[in-house]
């Protein structure tokens, strides 16, 4: 939290970074490069500590304090995070016009060092038995029907994971959520163009979007608590929502199918924040539960880091960001079908 902190903070001075590094031998070569150079480590370095390093620790933590009430737990974070998601462009819109980009850059750090990460400090902890606790609160021996995907025989190590077909499964789709929702949100604003709406109208799509995905994060979230679901279908159920979504902006005409773009990217929002947690521990145990999170959250953010580049290829050589939107939903429906093999490994486990 204190890194990320520090990253806005450099951010929001980056002009007067990227005028020093223009004394810089090699880096003067072009008047646009030390902006290039400056602008391109700051991004990385955002993406490494907020959608990486914070994303993966508070994801690990809940999976390794939360086994019972794992679903509920994460719907409740879910619904948290889809709020904040939903009310993000329209609050950083207001901060900008309000104290410029710098200024917003500074009040975003400094809620981060202050608030933020002394929060972090008293109430963060790793697992619950460095504190003398169960998973549960104590409540895990309480006889329930349980779902055979809740049941761990082995744990699996990182390289052991990354070899099984189900990882990739689910990871390449809630990646392919992460490509597209970046993409989305960096090119908002000409996309609204090429959609023929209005700023304001693809912006407060954000809200209804985020009340789709509470509603669907409580329930995917819960469902997987239930003894006769297979995980594996929601991942599945992940990419048809991503195929509506996709396809949508890629293939609809709006202002009329803008519902069917907020139920899509709402139910996926709330399966990715679902699953993300849920399905690492599930499969693979608590053992190495950080290093195989690690790898899954390193595939996002190099899919989010890329989702921006790969529409802005789209709308320079092909005219128009449609054609990407149409070709993530295909690649969305074949990771639906390609889910229903993603199998559990802990019930080849338990059939040995």
């Amino acid at each position: 939290m204190i890194a990320l902190g520090v990253v806005l903070l450099g951010l929001s001075f980056v002009d007067r970074i990227s005028a020093l590094a223009g004394h810089i031998p090699l880096l003067n070569l072009h008047i646009w490069l030390p902006a290039f150079v400056c602008l391109s480590i700051g991004f990385a370095l955002l993406r490494f500590t907020g959608q990486g390093m914070v994303t993966l620790s508070s994801r690990a933590i809940l999976g390794k304090w939360f086994d019972r009430k794992r679903g509920l737990v994460t719907a409740a974070s879910g619904a948290v995070v889809s709020f904040v998601f939903s009310v993000a462009p329209l609050t950083f819109e207001h901060l900008i016009r309000r104290f410029g980009w710098q200024g917003a850059w500074q009040i975003l750090a400094a809620f981060l060092l202050i608030f933020m990460a002394v929060l972090f400090w008293v109430f963060i902890r790793d697992n619950p038995e460095e504190c003398g606790l169960e998973m549960d609160g104590g409540q895990g021996s309480k006889p329930r029907k349980s779902n055979p995907d809740s049941t761990v025989y082995r744990d699996f190590t990182r390289a052991e994971a990354a070899r099984t077909f189900s990882f990739w499964v689910f990871a390449l789709t809630l990646g392919l959520s992460g490509l597209v929702v970046t993409a989305y949100s960096f090119h908002i604003l000409e996309i609204a163009d090429e959609l023929g709406v209005s700023n304001d109208f693809i912006l407060k799509l954000f809200v209804p979007g985020a009340g789709v995905a509470i509603v669907a994060g409580f329930i995917v979230s819960w469902a997987t608590d239930l003894s006769f679901v297979r995980i594996k279908y929601l991942c599945s159920f992940t990419g048809v929502a991503g195929v509506v979504a996709y396809g949508c902006l890629g293939l609809g005409s709006y202002p009329e199918v803008a519902w069917l773009h907020v139920l899509g990217f709402g139910v996926s929002a709330g399966c990715f924040s679902g699953l993300s947690i849920i399905v690492w521990p599930r499969f693979f145990g608590r053992q190495h539960l950080g290093a195989i999170s690690g790898l899954f959250m390193t595939t996002v953010v190099l899919a989010s880091a890329v989702g921006p580049f790969f529409f802005s290829l789209a709308e320079a050589y092909l005219g128009a960001y449609s054609y990407a939107f149409t070709a993530s939903a295909v690649v969305a429906g074949i990771l639906a079908v390609a889910s229903l093999w993603a199998d559990n490994p802990q019930r080849k486990l338990a059939g040995e």
